[in-house]
């Protein structure tokens, strides 16, 4: 993929593999990190941000990468992956797939872990999901899910600092 970053078919195709590779293999999810596959699909989301296809795969991929391992979702964050996924909501709004993949990662890196739930708020991750969620079932009902989510557990996160600086 890092040879052949200009062309979006093989980008969606490799976005396409390594979704399917960390889709139920914990021990592919770490190696696929450990060997820089996280920037790999940043790089060909960023490259290739008005290519539907390679917006949904690049999005799965994350979100399958995301699955159950607390050191993937740190790395996963730290590489810059919110701001990649929050730009293909934008600019994918009407792509349900594309929403609930985006919204399916952020709701594992959100999960337990409150510096990528800041992260998120701070990257206008909670404005995207009201305009991105409707009526509809699928994809829109899992953004609502995850911007409620997201929204209760940055006010939690407020009010216990607020908490911590009245004691101080």
């Amino acid at each position: 993929m890092r040879a052949t970053l200009s062309s979006a078919q093989v980008q969606c195709k490799g976005c396409k593999e390594l979704q399917t590779l960390a889709r139920n293999d914990p021990d592919k999810r770490v190696h696929i990190v450990a060997e820089g596959g996280i920037l790999v699909v940043i790089a060909a989301m960023t490259v290739h941000w008005r290519h539907e296809d390679v917006q949904k795969h690049g999005c799965c991929a994350l979100w399958n990468l995301s699955i159950n391992n607390n050191n993937n979702l740190i790395a996963i964050a730290a590489d810059g992956c919110i701001p990649v996924l929050l730009a293909a909501m934008k600019v994918h709004m009407g792509h349900a797939v594309v929403q609930e993949h985006g919204c399916g990662t952020m709701v594992n890196l959100s999960r337990n872990n409150d510096h990528n739930k800041i992260a998120i708020a701070a990257d206008g991750g909670i404005p995207v999901h009201p305009s991105a969620a409707s009526n509809d079932e699928g994809a829109h009902g899992t953004c609502k899910g995850a911007e409620a989510r997201l929204r209760r557990a940055v006010e939690t996160l407020l009010q216990r600092q607020q908490q911590d600086s009245d004691c101080g």
